[in-house]
């Protein structure tokens, strides 16, 4: 509401905002016609043309202090939609719409409903000033007399206005976009199909590593080295050459199609194209922690197996395409001594 809010302070507020926001403030402006707000905030109600007139001086006054914001100017008079095409970026034509506090909160529901016709049942009762509206029956108290053979209902309008939703989708893909994210990430990948769905995630995993990245650079690193040099300092920790070197390992890539995806680059990986360190970065896994857990696990199978009299293999068939197990002969060394590895601390 323009008339609102001062000119200085919403200019200064815009600024900071499209300069924080790198560029993407979209600035809505209008002339305000709900009564009730402008009494709550204890400001007059200027007529029609006194705000049309205002929204006038506000269009032009930051056009001329910040004319990079883009304007939204909204409204379905004819004089706010000719200032729009004047001076907004961006037209907001309202058709319809609908205050909850406006809508009728309960109905009358009779049994003259058949006598009079289709649809007669829903009758608001009147109280002689209006419907009895949800404002006025949780904001005053009174005594309701119905009819007999009457009673009230409770009312819910699930029929908004026809360009209602349409706002809703305008409004989730703008907070979207200022956000950096498609809509349907956002809000709902449900009908988009497969394709788009994969394309969407993909789209979305850019959005969060240069976020990690962003994370990781300005706030991780620096928090670590702070850290460990005061630990450092106080003695808890040795001093080492490479004491500020440390690496972070984000999250698991977004992904539909974990299966294939984790085949392809396992795949990659065989050709030597890629490493198997970077592979388990990939997955949001440590390579050293892994391959400890693994290499311990295969020495307590095999433990377990030799106690019971058994070969690994009839316990534990190897994968398919693993490399065949080597047959060692019962009367090694290493047969009478099974092999103790301490495990990995977790």
């Amino acid at each position: 509401r323009s008339v609102v809010h001062d000119m200085p302070g919403t200019t200064r507020d815009a600024v900071d905002t499209d300069l924080l926001s790198d560029g993407r403030l979209e600035l809505g402006l209008g002339t305000g016609y709900v009564r009730e707000e402008f009494e709550a905030a204890e400001i007059p109600y200027p007529s029609a043309g006194e705000r049309v007139a205002h929204l006038r001086h506000v269009t032009t006054y930051l056009h001329g202090v910040a004319p990079t914001i883009p304007l939204l100017i909204a409204g379905n008079g004819d004089k706010v939609l000719t200032i729009a095409a004047q001076h907004a970026d961006i037209i907001g034509f309202t058709k319809q719409t609908f205050k909850l506090a406006s809508q009728p909160a309960f109905i009358i529901e009779s049994p003259d409903a058949m006598q009079i016709g289709m649809g007669a049942a829903l009758k608001k009762q009147e109280q002689g000033s209006g419907s009895v509206t949800i404002d006025k029956l949780y904001g005053q108290s009174g005594v309701m007399q119905l009819p007999p053979g009457t009673k009230l209902q409770q009312f819910k309008n699930e029929h908004p206005g026809n360009n209602f939703q349409a706002f809703l989708d305008f409004l989730a893909r703008d907070i979207s976009w200022g956000i950096g994210l498609s809509p349907e990430m956002l809000w709902s990948v449900a009908g988009i199909g497969g394709a788009n769905t994969r394309y969407v995630l993909a789209d979305a995993q850019v959005f969060f590593s240069e976020l990690q990245e962003w994370l990781i650079n300005s706030f991780c690193r620096r928090y670590w080295k702070y850290w460990i040099w005061q630990e450092i300092q106080a003695g808890r920790l040795p001093l080492r050459e490479d004491w500020f070197r440390v690496d972070f390992i984000p999250p698991a890539r977004a992904t539909v199609d974990f299966g294939r995806d984790t085949k392809a680059l396992l795949e990659i990986v065989r050709t030597g194209a890629m490493s198997t360190r970077r592979f388990a970065e990939m997955h949001g896994l440590d390579e050293e922690s892994e391959e400890d857990a693994a290499i311990a696990a295969a020495v307590r199978r095999k433990n377990k197996c030799e106690a019971a009299g058994l070969y690994v293999t009839d316990v534990f068939p190897p994968a398919p395409g693993s490399p065949a197990p080597m047959v060692h002969n019962e009367t090694e060394e290493y047969a009478e001594q099974p092999a103790q590895v301490e495990e990995p601390t977790r």
